[in-house]
Protein backbone atom coordinates (compact mmCIF):
# COMPACT_ATOMS: atom_id res chain seq x y z
CA UNK A 1 0.00 0.00 0.00
CA UNK A 2 1.38 3.37 -1.01
CA UNK A 3 1.73 5.99 1.65
CA UNK A 4 2.53 9.64 1.11
CA UNK A 5 5.45 11.10 3.00
CA UNK A 6 3.15 13.89 4.00
CA UNK A 7 1.73 11.44 6.53
CA UNK A 8 5.10 9.85 7.29
CA UNK A 9 8.20 12.01 7.28
CA UNK A 10 7.65 15.09 5.07
CA UNK A 11 7.97 18.57 6.52
CA UNK A 12 6.51 21.33 4.37
CA UNK A 13 8.68 24.42 4.03
CA UNK A 14 7.93 27.54 1.99
CA UNK A 15 10.36 30.23 0.94
CA UNK A 16 9.47 33.51 -0.63
CA UNK A 17 10.98 34.65 -3.93
CA UNK A 18 9.84 35.81 -7.38
CA UNK A 19 9.16 33.30 -10.18
CA UNK A 20 7.67 33.58 -13.69
CA UNK A 21 4.73 31.37 -14.67
CA UNK A 22 1.22 31.42 -16.01
CA UNK A 23 -1.15 34.10 -14.79
CA UNK A 24 -2.97 33.02 -11.58
CA UNK A 25 -0.58 30.07 -11.44
CA UNK A 26 0.56 28.19 -8.37
CA UNK A 27 3.10 25.54 -7.48
CA UNK A 28 2.54 22.33 -5.53
CA UNK A 29 4.34 19.09 -4.86
CA UNK A 30 3.43 15.66 -3.49
CA UNK A 31 5.77 12.68 -3.01
CA UNK A 32 5.26 8.95 -2.66
CA UNK A 33 7.90 6.37 -1.73
CA UNK A 34 7.78 3.18 -3.81
CA UNK A 35 9.84 0.01 -3.51
CA UNK A 36 12.61 -0.37 -6.09
CA UNK A 37 11.65 -2.58 -9.04
CA UNK A 38 14.54 -4.98 -8.52
CA UNK A 39 14.12 -5.27 -4.72
CA UNK A 40 11.72 -7.15 -2.43
CA UNK A 41 8.17 -5.91 -2.03
CA UNK A 42 6.72 -4.50 1.19
CA UNK A 43 5.61 -7.99 2.30
CA UNK A 44 9.21 -9.12 2.75
CA UNK A 45 10.70 -5.67 3.44
CA UNK A 46 8.62 -3.65 5.89
CA UNK A 47 10.61 -0.51 5.05
CA UNK A 48 10.12 -0.64 1.27
CA UNK A 49 7.47 2.11 1.19
CA UNK A 50 9.24 4.62 3.40
CA UNK A 51 12.70 6.07 3.74
CA UNK A 52 13.85 3.79 6.57
CA UNK A 53 16.92 1.72 5.70
CA UNK A 54 18.41 -1.14 7.74
CA UNK A 55 21.58 -2.37 6.04
CA UNK A 56 24.59 -4.42 7.00
CA UNK A 57 28.08 -3.25 6.00
CA UNK A 58 28.58 -4.20 2.34
CA UNK A 59 24.84 -4.06 1.47
CA UNK A 60 22.85 -1.54 -0.56
CA UNK A 61 19.19 -0.66 -1.02
CA UNK A 62 17.09 1.65 -3.19
CA UNK A 63 13.75 3.44 -3.12
CA UNK A 64 11.80 5.18 -5.84
CA UNK A 65 10.52 8.69 -5.24
CA UNK A 66 7.45 9.55 -7.27
CA UNK A 67 7.17 13.33 -7.42
CA UNK A 68 3.87 14.90 -8.50
CA UNK A 69 3.30 18.48 -9.64
CA UNK A 70 0.05 19.40 -7.91
CA UNK A 71 0.10 22.97 -9.25
CA UNK A 72 -1.34 24.37 -12.47
CA UNK A 73 1.96 25.53 -13.96
CA UNK A 74 4.99 23.55 -15.17
CA UNK A 75 7.54 23.09 -12.42
CA UNK A 76 11.21 22.37 -12.11
CA UNK A 77 11.84 20.10 -9.12
CA UNK A 78 15.38 19.93 -7.69
CA UNK A 79 16.46 17.21 -5.24
CA UNK A 80 19.54 17.27 -3.04
CA UNK A 81 20.89 15.73 0.16
CA UNK A 82 21.29 17.98 3.22
CA UNK A 83 22.69 17.69 6.74
CA UNK A 84 20.18 17.35 9.56
CA UNK A 85 19.95 16.12 13.13
CA UNK A 86 17.21 15.84 15.71
CA UNK A 87 16.86 18.30 18.57
CA UNK A 88 14.08 17.41 20.99
CA UNK A 89 12.56 15.21 18.33
CA UNK A 90 12.44 17.97 15.69
CA UNK A 91 14.71 17.88 12.59
CA UNK A 92 17.17 20.77 12.49
CA UNK A 93 18.79 21.54 9.14
CA UNK A 94 22.17 23.07 8.36
CA UNK A 95 22.61 23.61 4.64
CA UNK A 96 26.19 24.84 5.10
CA UNK A 97 27.36 21.39 6.23
CA UNK A 98 27.68 18.19 4.23
CA UNK A 99 25.69 15.18 5.37
CA UNK A 100 27.67 12.41 7.08
CA UNK A 101 26.07 9.82 4.78
CA UNK A 102 26.82 11.70 1.55
CA UNK A 103 29.58 9.21 0.52
CA UNK A 104 26.98 6.38 0.61
CA UNK A 105 24.11 8.28 -1.02
CA UNK A 106 23.16 8.73 -4.68
CA UNK A 107 20.18 10.09 -6.67
CA UNK A 108 19.04 8.84 -10.07
CA UNK A 109 17.98 12.30 -11.33
CA UNK A 110 18.52 15.37 -9.20
CA UNK A 111 16.34 17.60 -11.47
CA UNK A 112 12.85 16.84 -12.77
CA UNK A 113 10.71 19.03 -15.05
CA UNK A 114 7.07 18.06 -14.55
CA UNK A 115 3.96 19.47 -16.27
CA UNK A 116 0.92 20.39 -14.14
CA UNK A 117 -0.84 17.37 -12.67
CA UNK A 118 1.86 14.94 -13.88
CA UNK A 119 4.41 12.79 -12.06
CA UNK A 120 8.05 11.81 -12.53
CA UNK A 121 10.22 9.23 -10.81
CA UNK A 122 13.75 9.26 -9.51
CA UNK A 123 15.70 6.76 -7.42
CA UNK A 124 17.39 7.03 -4.04
CA UNK A 125 20.19 4.55 -3.33
CA UNK A 126 22.32 3.86 -0.29
CA UNK A 127 25.45 1.68 -0.56
CA UNK A 128 27.23 0.86 2.70
CA UNK A 129 30.92 -0.09 2.36
CA UNK A 130 32.31 -3.08 4.20
CA UNK A 131 33.88 -2.24 7.51
CA UNK A 132 31.49 0.65 8.20
CA UNK A 133 30.89 0.95 11.98
CA UNK A 134 27.55 -0.16 13.38
CA UNK A 135 25.28 2.79 14.15
CA UNK A 136 22.35 4.93 13.14
CA UNK A 137 22.20 8.06 10.97
CA UNK A 138 19.62 10.67 10.03
CA UNK A 139 19.36 12.27 6.61
CA UNK A 140 17.17 14.75 4.73
CA UNK A 141 16.29 15.16 1.06
CA UNK A 142 15.16 18.64 0.03
CA UNK A 143 12.80 18.89 -2.98
CA UNK A 144 12.40 22.45 -4.23
CA UNK A 145 9.74 23.38 -6.82
CA UNK A 146 10.37 26.38 -9.08
CA UNK A 147 8.21 27.49 -12.03
CA UNK A 148 9.38 26.92 -15.59
CA UNK A 149 9.41 30.05 -17.80
CA UNK A 150 6.44 29.77 -20.16
CA UNK A 151 3.81 31.89 -21.92
CA UNK A 152 0.06 31.61 -21.97
CA UNK A 153 -2.23 31.54 -24.98
CA UNK A 154 -1.60 35.24 -25.51
CA UNK A 155 1.93 35.64 -26.74
CA UNK A 156 4.25 37.08 -24.09
CA UNK A 157 1.66 37.03 -21.29
CA UNK A 158 3.37 36.30 -17.97
CA UNK A 159 2.57 36.52 -14.26
CA UNK A 160 4.50 36.47 -10.97
CA UNK A 161 4.11 33.70 -8.39
CA UNK A 162 4.77 35.01 -4.90
CA UNK A 163 6.47 31.89 -3.53
CA UNK A 164 8.10 28.67 -4.45
CA UNK A 165 7.67 25.40 -2.55
CA UNK A 166 10.17 23.20 -0.77
CA UNK A 167 9.65 20.02 1.24
CA UNK A 168 12.09 18.08 3.41
CA UNK A 169 12.00 14.29 3.37
CA UNK A 170 13.67 12.83 6.44
CA UNK A 171 14.96 9.28 6.41
CA UNK A 172 16.53 6.88 8.87
CA UNK A 173 19.59 4.71 8.21
CA UNK A 174 20.60 1.88 10.51
CA UNK A 175 23.88 0.07 9.82
CA UNK A 176 23.90 -3.44 11.29
CA UNK A 177 21.54 -6.38 11.72
CA UNK A 178 18.40 -6.64 13.81
CA UNK A 179 20.35 -7.84 16.87
CA UNK A 180 22.62 -4.80 16.69
CA UNK A 181 20.09 -2.20 15.62
CA UNK A 182 17.33 -2.77 18.14
CA UNK A 183 14.79 -0.02 18.64
CA UNK A 184 12.60 -0.78 21.62
CA UNK A 185 10.79 1.45 24.08
CA UNK A 186 7.89 1.35 26.50
CA UNK A 187 5.21 3.84 27.53
CA UNK A 188 5.21 3.91 31.31
CA UNK A 189 2.24 6.20 31.81
CA UNK A 190 0.56 9.56 31.26
CA UNK A 191 -0.09 12.05 34.05
CA UNK A 192 -1.41 15.57 34.43
CA UNK A 193 0.83 18.49 35.30
CA UNK A 194 0.89 22.30 35.16
CA UNK A 195 3.44 24.84 33.97
CA UNK A 196 2.60 28.45 34.84
CA UNK A 197 -1.12 27.57 35.02
CA UNK A 198 -0.87 25.82 31.63
CA UNK A 199 -2.24 22.26 31.90
CA UNK A 200 0.07 19.58 30.52
CA UNK A 201 0.10 15.86 29.97
CA UNK A 202 3.40 14.16 30.81
CA UNK A 203 4.14 11.09 28.69
CA UNK A 204 6.75 8.88 30.36
CA UNK A 205 8.81 6.87 27.83
CA UNK A 206 11.60 4.39 28.65
CA UNK A 207 14.19 3.38 26.04
CA UNK A 208 14.61 -0.38 26.45
CA UNK A 209 16.57 -0.87 23.21
CA UNK A 210 20.23 -0.57 22.28
CA UNK A 211 20.07 2.68 20.29
CA UNK A 212 19.11 6.27 21.08
CA UNK A 213 15.55 7.17 20.08
CA UNK A 214 13.68 10.42 19.46
CA UNK A 215 10.09 9.24 19.06
CA UNK A 216 6.96 11.16 18.17
CA UNK A 217 3.38 10.35 19.00
CA UNK A 218 -0.17 11.44 19.71
CA UNK A 219 -2.77 11.34 22.47
CA UNK A 220 -6.49 10.77 21.80
CA UNK A 221 -8.93 11.55 24.62
CA UNK A 222 -12.17 9.59 24.77
CA UNK A 223 -15.05 9.31 27.20
CA UNK A 224 -14.73 6.44 29.72
CA UNK A 225 -17.07 4.28 27.61
CA UNK A 226 -15.13 4.94 24.36
CA UNK A 227 -18.22 6.34 22.64
CA UNK A 228 -16.86 9.71 21.50
CA UNK A 229 -13.55 11.52 21.32
CA UNK A 230 -12.76 14.99 22.64
CA UNK A 231 -11.08 17.26 20.13
CA UNK A 232 -8.39 16.30 17.64
CA UNK A 233 -5.41 14.05 18.46
CA UNK A 234 -2.75 15.92 20.43
CA UNK A 235 0.61 15.37 18.73
CA UNK A 236 4.06 15.63 20.32
CA UNK A 237 7.76 15.06 19.65
CA UNK A 238 10.25 13.70 22.14
CA UNK A 239 13.84 14.66 22.68
CA UNK A 240 16.61 12.10 22.31
CA UNK A 241 16.38 9.29 24.86
CA UNK A 242 19.54 7.29 25.42
CA UNK A 243 19.34 3.50 25.96
CA UNK A 244 18.19 2.59 29.46
CA UNK A 245 16.97 6.09 30.30
CA UNK A 246 13.51 7.52 30.89
CA UNK A 247 12.14 10.81 29.56
CA UNK A 248 8.96 12.71 30.39
CA UNK A 249 7.58 14.48 27.32
CA UNK A 250 5.48 17.55 28.19
CA UNK A 251 2.43 17.78 25.93
CA UNK A 252 0.43 21.07 26.19
CA UNK A 253 -3.24 20.35 26.75
CA UNK A 254 -5.71 22.49 24.75
CA UNK A 255 -7.91 24.63 26.98
CA UNK A 256 -10.94 23.45 25.02
CA UNK A 257 -10.66 20.05 26.73
CA UNK A 258 -13.27 20.00 29.53
CA UNK A 259 -12.51 18.87 33.04
CA UNK A 260 -13.28 15.34 34.10
CA UNK A 261 -12.16 11.75 33.75
CA UNK A 262 -11.06 10.71 30.29
CA UNK A 263 -9.62 7.65 28.63
CA UNK A 264 -6.25 8.57 27.07
CA UNK A 265 -5.00 6.49 24.14
CA UNK A 266 -1.30 7.26 23.76
CA UNK A 267 0.57 6.14 20.63
CA UNK A 268 4.34 6.53 20.26
CA UNK A 269 6.32 5.87 17.06
CA UNK A 270 10.01 5.48 16.36
CA UNK A 271 10.52 4.59 12.72
CA UNK A 272 8.48 1.47 12.10
CA UNK A 273 8.22 0.60 15.81
CA UNK A 274 4.96 1.64 17.44
CA UNK A 275 3.72 1.31 21.01
CA UNK A 276 0.27 2.17 22.39
CA UNK A 277 -1.22 2.45 25.87
CA UNK A 278 -4.66 3.33 27.20
CA UNK A 279 -5.31 4.63 30.71
CA UNK A 280 -7.73 6.81 32.65
CA UNK A 281 -6.63 10.33 33.58
CA UNK A 282 -8.32 13.21 35.42
CA UNK A 283 -8.03 16.64 33.82
CA UNK A 284 -8.38 19.90 35.76
CA UNK A 285 -8.76 23.36 34.29
CA UNK A 286 -7.08 24.91 37.30
CA UNK A 287 -4.23 23.39 39.21
CA UNK A 288 -5.64 21.71 42.36
CA UNK A 289 -4.72 23.46 45.58
CA UNK A 290 -1.93 21.84 47.41
CA UNK A 291 -2.52 22.59 51.08
CA UNK A 292 0.85 21.19 52.07
CA UNK A 293 2.48 23.43 49.50
CA UNK A 294 0.58 26.45 50.81
CA UNK A 295 1.58 25.59 54.40
CA UNK A 296 5.19 25.22 53.29
CA UNK A 297 5.07 28.66 51.63
CA UNK A 298 3.60 30.20 54.79
CA UNK A 299 6.39 28.67 56.87
CA UNK A 300 8.97 30.03 54.44
CA UNK A 301 7.44 33.52 54.68
CA UNK A 302 7.49 33.36 58.49
CA UNK A 303 11.10 32.20 58.53
CA UNK A 304 12.06 34.99 56.14
CA UNK A 305 10.22 37.55 58.30
CA UNK A 306 12.01 36.33 61.42
CA UNK A 307 15.35 36.56 59.66
CA UNK A 308 14.57 40.13 58.60
CA UNK A 309 13.55 41.10 62.15
CA UNK A 310 16.68 39.42 63.55
CA UNK A 311 18.85 41.28 61.04
CA UNK A 312 17.24 44.64 61.87
CA UNK A 313 17.70 43.95 65.59
CA UNK A 314 21.39 43.22 65.07
CA UNK A 315 21.81 46.42 63.06
CA UNK A 316 20.05 48.43 65.78
CA UNK A 317 22.24 46.91 68.48
CA UNK A 318 25.32 47.64 66.47
CA UNK A 319 24.23 51.24 66.00
CA UNK A 320 23.50 51.62 69.73
CA UNK A 321 26.84 50.09 70.65
CA UNK A 322 28.62 52.55 68.34
CA UNK A 323 26.80 55.45 70.01
CA UNK A 324 27.64 54.13 73.46
CA UNK A 325 31.28 53.67 72.50
CA UNK A 326 31.43 57.30 71.39
CA UNK A 327 29.85 58.54 74.63
CA UNK A 328 32.13 56.30 76.68
CA UNK A 329 35.20 57.64 74.94
CA UNK A 330 35.21 60.89 77.00
CA UNK A 331 34.64 58.99 80.21
CA UNK A 332 37.42 56.66 79.26
CA UNK A 333 39.77 59.63 78.85
CA UNK A 334 38.88 60.96 82.31
CA UNK A 335 39.20 57.52 83.78
CA UNK A 336 42.57 57.10 82.12
CA UNK A 337 43.75 60.47 83.60
CA UNK A 338 42.64 59.53 87.10
CA UNK A 339 44.27 56.14 86.72
CA UNK A 340 47.47 57.82 85.62
CA UNK A 341 47.49 60.12 88.67
CA UNK A 342 46.78 57.24 91.00
CA UNK A 343 49.54 55.25 89.38
CA UNK A 344 52.03 58.12 89.83
CA UNK A 345 51.01 58.51 93.47
CA UNK A 346 51.34 54.77 94.01
CA UNK A 347 54.79 54.82 92.48
CA UNK A 348 55.83 57.69 94.75
CA UNK A 349 54.50 55.94 97.82
CA UNK A 350 55.99 52.59 96.93
CA UNK A 351 59.60 53.42 98.01
CA UNK A 352 58.35 54.71 101.40
CA UNK A 353 56.32 51.54 101.86
CA UNK A 354 59.34 49.45 100.96
CA UNK A 355 61.49 51.34 103.56
CA UNK A 356 58.85 50.86 106.24
CA UNK A 357 58.62 47.18 105.38
CA UNK A 358 62.42 46.88 105.64
CA UNK A 359 62.48 48.57 109.07
CA UNK A 360 59.82 46.24 110.35
CA UNK A 361 61.65 43.25 108.96
CA UNK A 362 64.95 44.41 110.55
CA UNK A 363 63.38 44.83 113.98
CA UNK A 364 61.96 41.35 113.77
CA UNK A 365 65.36 39.89 112.92
CA UNK A 366 67.06 41.70 115.82
CA UNK A 367 64.39 40.53 118.18
CA UNK A 368 64.96 36.94 117.12
CA UNK A 369 68.78 37.09 117.60
CA UNK A 370 68.84 38.60 121.23
CA UNK A 371 69.21 35.80 123.94
CA UNK A 372 66.38 35.53 126.38
CA UNK A 373 67.33 36.39 130.12
CA UNK A 374 66.56 33.65 132.61
CA UNK A 375 64.57 34.68 135.64
CA UNK A 376 66.18 33.64 139.03
CA UNK A 377 64.73 30.44 140.28
CA UNK A 378 62.82 30.79 143.48
CA UNK A 379 63.68 28.26 146.28
CA UNK A 380 60.77 26.28 147.36
CA UNK A 381 60.26 26.37 151.15
CA UNK A 382 61.43 23.24 152.90
CA UNK A 383 58.65 21.03 153.91
CA UNK A 384 58.75 19.65 157.48
CA UNK A 385 58.61 15.94 157.72
CA UNK A 386 55.64 14.84 159.70
CA UNK A 387 56.52 13.51 163.15
CA UNK A 388 56.41 9.78 163.31
CA UNK A 389 54.15 8.49 166.02
CA UNK A 390 55.48 5.69 168.21
CA UNK A 391 53.51 2.57 167.81
CA UNK A 392 51.24 2.05 170.71
CA UNK A 393 51.92 -0.98 172.83
CA UNK A 394 49.03 -3.27 173.24
CA UNK A 395 48.06 -4.15 176.78
CA UNK A 396 47.96 -7.83 177.52
CA UNK A 397 44.55 -9.26 177.40
CA UNK A 398 43.01 -10.08 180.76
CA UNK A 399 41.69 -13.59 181.21
CA UNK A 400 38.10 -13.94 182.05
CA UNK A 401 37.59 -15.09 185.61
CA UNK A 402 35.69 -18.14 186.76
CA UNK A 403 36.71 -20.52 184.04
CA UNK A 404 39.65 -22.81 184.07
CA UNK A 405 40.90 -25.20 181.53
CA UNK A 406 40.54 -28.80 182.21
CA UNK A 407 43.65 -30.78 182.18
CA UNK A 408 43.72 -34.12 180.57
Amino acid sequence: MRRTLGSLLALLLTTTGPAIAFASGNLGVAVQVLPALNEPTSSSDPHSTNLTFLLKPGESASRVLQVQNTGNVPGKFSLRLAYSHLVNGVPVFDETKASEIEPWFSLGNSTLVIPPGSTANTSVKLSIPKGTPIGIHEGTIFITADPVNATSGTKGSKAVIKSNVRIALSFFLGIGDTSQIVTLFAIEGVSESFLNAQPLLLVRIRNTGKLPIAPSGSIVLEDPHHIFTVGAPITFNSGTIEPGLVSEVAVPLPRTIPEGSWSALTTVNQGTVQQSQRQMIIIHKVKPKNFLGILFKIILVLIFSLLVIFGLTLLRRKSDSQKNSKSDLGDAKNIDLESLLLDIQAREEEPMKKRDRKKVATKKKVAKKAPAKKAPAKKAPAKKAPAKKAPAKKAPAKKAPGKSSKKA
